[in-house]
């Protein structure tokens, strides 16, 4: 099997996984402007140990947007 490095780079597999969220976005009755626009497939667990999740397992955002500024940006860009 590919790596977690290679899949989450893998623009194919990305492509399929927002299509899949846009369309559950759309069964559910969400309105446009709440449905993602982009997606950026993280290269690793998110885990108290790195900082990414809290002890209490809520998401860091601050070190999340840090850590994945350039891939944010990028999605953003497009």
């Amino acid at each position: 099997g590919d790596s977690v490095e290679a899949l989450s780079g893998n623009k194919k597999l990305r492509a399929a996984a927002l299509k899949e969220i846009q369309g559950v976005g759309k069964l559910g009755g969400l309105a446009g402007i709440e449905i993602i626009d982009g997606l950026v497939l993280a290269r690793e667990e998110w885990t108290p140990q790195n900082g990414l999740v809290t002890s209490a397992m809520k998401v860091n955002r601050k070190a999340i947007l840090q850590k994945y500024k350039g891939e944010i940006d990028a999605v953003l860009a497009n």
